[in-house]
């Protein structure tokens, strides 16, 4: 919707500015990167896998798609978040404070591969007026929460933001709880996991960028992205380890299913 994308910048500019707009424009679109890069691709191709399924296998597979959604998308986006500071020194100096922003709408980034999920899931199960509904309270809980916490300033109206998105995802669940019988804790029981491991992932990142403030910015900021991928994948593994052996077997498998398409075609006439 059009108004989703645009209502919040303007809104910013009256509350605070044209500056601000724009550094909040810039900090929204980048946090928006992975949701966009990797969560809406990863929803186009749930949405025929969602349809050809039995409704006992749907129910099963959305949660389970949850888990794995998030252990790729988290340490992404809280990544994003992690190394915003830093980024900002790569930045021209009119876009000051724009790293402060983008750190709090890490949250949006968190939550709209899920939500886009969510939608998949409505659609393939015919309830597309929900998806309109659930765009509709966006709309109304963006702008709402930009004023709630704009006496906090331009960093509140940010984190309204991803407060927001985070009652948009949770509205879905709601639904799709309601309405199928899913558990609504189940969902949240998959994203605790993926989440704790980002915990040492940005400790990692914070004690790597302070103890790099005097090497030059480029070359801190590809250590603190290094660090920090370590960081994750350990953590990952042992805090998120169901999860990250699913995904583990699930590559594989696809993998292999490739490699032997692959030789069949060669081996073909």
């Amino acid at each position: 919707m059009f108004a989703n994308t645009r209502f919040d910048n303007l809104l910013m500019k009256r509350l605070f500015g044209s500056a601000v707009m724009g550094r909040y424009t810039l900090a929204y679109n980048l946090a928006d990167v992975p949701a966009e890069q990797i969560g809406e691709q990863i929803a186009e191709v749930l949405l025929p896998s969602f349809a050809r399924m039995s409704p006992e296998d749907r129910k099963k597979a959305i949660v389970r798609v949850t888990g794995m959604i998030a252990l790729v998308i988290f340490p992404v986006a809280v990544g994003f978040g992690a190394v915003a500071l830093t980024a900002e020194r790569l930045m021209r100096p009119e876009w000051l404070g724009i790293g402060n922003m983008l750190m709090v709408l890490c949250v949006m980034s968190i939550t709209r591969p899920l939500i886009s999920k969510a939608h998949s899931y409505l659609q393939a199960t015919d309830r597309t007026i929900r998806i309109t509904q659930l765009e509709a309270f966006k709309l109304v809980a963006v702008i709402s929460c930009i004023y709630a916490f704009s006496r906090l300033g331009p960093l509140g109206s940010c984190f309204g933001v991803g407060v927001a998105f985070l009652l948009e995802l949770s509205l879905s669940w709601f639904i799709m709880s309601r309405g199928d019988g899913i558990p609504f804790t189940a969902f949240f029981a998959r994203l605790v996991p993926p989440l704790l491991a980002c915990v040492p992932m940005v400790i990692a990142v914070e004690l790597t960028r302070r103890g790099l403030q005097s090497i030059p910015v480029i070359v801190s900021l590809v250590a603190q992205v290094a660090v920090g991928g370590v960081a994750y994948v350990a953590g990952a593994l042992v805090l998120a380890r169901s999860q990250s052996k699913e995904f583990l077997s699930l590559t594989k498998s696809a993998l292999a299913r490739r490699r032997g398409k692959k030789e069949d075609a060669e081996s073909a006439p």
